[in-house]
């Protein structure tokens, strides 16, 4: 009897430590999520790209020759305020800065 009651004081006692060692995977798996959503995703780039840009710029070139040669600022006054016959896209932070940087992944710059 005396060993099954240290069995099961031990065994009691490694399934808290293994709580509190989830508990901090989790809390560092939160952190690294915070961190990276400030980091541009590519995929929702190319999304909002082809449902906002392509419907005209599939036949104009433009933009794969202009955009290496534009600042990040200058992209995002030229997305958000338009230019020449091009309208604004009054797109929110998010989709910008994913904009952008599919924008310099596919065509440089």
């Amino acid at each position: 009897m005396k060993h099954f009651g240290l069995m099961t004081l031990t065994v009691s006692l490694m399934a808290c430590g293994d709580k509190s060692e989830d508990s901090a995977t989790e809390e560092t798996t939160e952190e690294t999520t915070e961190e990276t959503s400030d980091e541009a995703d590519l995929a929702n780039g190319q999304m909002v790209h082809d449902e906002r840009c392509m419907a005209c710029h599939a036949s104009n070139p433009d933009m794969e020759n202009k955009s290496p040669s534009l600042s990040d600022e200058e992209l995002e006054t030229v997305i958000q305020t338009g230019s020449g016959s091009m309208p604004g896209q009054g797109l929110n932070a998010t989709d910008l800065r994913d904009v952008i940087a599919y924008l310099r992944a596919t065509y440089g710059g």
